[in-house]
């Protein structure tokens, strides 16, 4: 830990030497940091590994997920790789069961489209302020569009026939 002596340099505090698999430090209680994280003497801002028993947040002192993130303004999430491929991986289901993997979007909290996986490996887009899926690829490969009814517009924005060219 370093701190800053009366305006002065910084100074080291607190030093914890040793090898990776004996030394050890353990805190009970909260921790709060402001600034940047490093476990490295030559950068800052790379933590490297943690590993984190419950919830995390950033910009949250009470995150009520795995993981929280909370911005005041934008908020972005940016996963990049300069040297190979970038995934994003929902695996539901390690158990053996069957289970869903969706992507939600929210408006002010109220769920309003949805993306993912049903239990039948359906891939599906839910528009939640109407009823069943509006697009869904089923595993046996049919699709179907709209299956609750609807109108289909291609030149307007709205159809008055099931399908409606302008």
């Amino acid at each position: 830990i370093r701190t800053d002596n009366q305006g002065g340099t910084p100074i080291d505090r607190i030093k914890i030497r040793g090898q990776q698999t004996t030394t050890q430090v353990e805190i009970t209680g909260q921790i709060t940091a402001s600034g940047d994280i490093s476990s490295s003497a030559t950068s800052t801002g790379s933590f490297g590994m943690g590993y984190f028993d419950g919830n995390v947040g950033i910009g949250t002192t009470s995150p009520g997920e795995l993981l929280a993130l909370n911005a005041s303004g934008a908020a972005e999430l940016s996963v990049t790789s300069t040297t190979s491929d970038v995934n994003i991986i929902l695996n539901s289901g390690t158990d053996g069961s069957v289970e869903t993997s969706y992507i939600k979007f929210n408006d002010a909290g109220t769920n309003k489209w949805t993306i993912g996986k049903d239990t039948g490996n359906d891939f599906q887009i839910y528009d939640q302020t109407h009823p069943g899926a509006q697009f869904e690829i089923q595993d046996s490969g049919d699709m179907n569009m709209m299956a609750q009814g609807g109108n289909v517009g291609i030149g307007t924005t709205t159809p008055t026939r099931l399908l409606h060219l302008h």
